[in-house]
């Protein structure tokens, strides 16, 4: 194949490790390796030619499994990729970061305007929380709302989204799944915070009932960063090849960290379930 391609590629991240993922003037963001490694591969030469671009912007300690970044490079790189798979790019990242899935896109997609749905989780250490308070408390705040009595939208920017949030526990976790087409600069934190608080009984529902109906701020203390995970986002008519040997090498990573703190040992589990089915 001669020319150029655009190329969607899937990307794996512990968010421990970086500032975030968006790029910042000599930053340790996930963004700013990414871009650091593929231009000295000569993968791209230069963002602008590239039209590079991703899916979402997550916070300092937000991990990912499902982050999208595209880039148009040469065709023969493509074709390396369909050959060989990901971990000739992956020996010069990991293991903190790791391509797992790619396809052929078109000329104009942009992986942040054409998602149709973003699926975050969170992964929270059971501490007694009541289940049913919790599961009424994401009942309330699933549908369409204007969320900005939780958390404070961009500039000129509106608070109102469709957003679901379900959770269930799992061992000595529980687990929450929140999906939706957009969201906000801390926002799903502070969602997973108020049904929390509900949860633990420091929160009334029918207050949080008050709150969201009458669009009166609410002070909640934002979920903790290192329990949220990028868990995919959906396109239309876009098949990801999987590359199982980075599957492989991303699940003997995880493995071996199963151990850590609370938070982490939880997101590290969910993650390592997820890789362990593609294979």
């Amino acid at each position: 194949m001669k020319g150029r391609v655009r190329v969607a590629v899937k990307v794996y991240y512990d968010g421990r490790y970086f500032n975030g993922f968006q790029r910042q003037p000599g930053g340790n963001t996930v963004e700013n390796k990414l871009i650091e490694v593929l231009t000295e591969m000569k993968i791209f030469h230069d963002l602008r030619s590239a039209r590079w671009g991703y899916a979402s912007r997550t916070d300092r300690g937000v991990s990912a499994i499902g982050q999208v970044i595209a880039f148009n490079t040469d065709a023969a790189v493509y074709d390396r990729m369909m050959e060989e798979g990901l971990m000739w790019i992956n020996v010069r990242i990991m293991p903190n970061i790791m391509l797992w899935a790619f396809s052929r896109v078109s000329n104009n997609f942009d992986p942040r305007r054409k998602a149709r749905m973003r699926i975050y989780r969170y992964v929270s250490p059971y501490r007694g929380e009541d289940i049913e308070s919790l599961k009424i408390a994401c009942n309330v705040l699933s549908g369409v709302h204007d969320y900005e009595f939780l958390a404070k939208p961009d500039s000129g920017r509106s608070g109102v989204r469709e957003i679901y949030i379900s959770v269930n526990r799992k061992g000595e976790f529980l687990i929450f799944e929140i999906r939706g087409r957009s969201f906000y600069r801390y926002l799903i934190r502070k969602i997973i915070g108020a049904i929390l608080a509900v949860g633990r009984g420091e929160l009334d529902i029918d207050e949080l009932r008050y709150h969201l109906e009458r669009k009166i701020r609410l002070e909640v203390k934002p979920a903790r960063p290192e329990g949220l995970i990028l868990w995919d986002i959906t396109y239309d008519n876009i098949n990801f090849k999987v590359d199982l040997r980075s599957i492989k090498y991303i699940r003997g990573i995880l493995s071996k960290e199963i151990l850590d703190v609370a938070y982490t040992y939880g997101t590290k589990t969910e993650s390592f379930e997820f890789f362990s089915s593609l294979s």
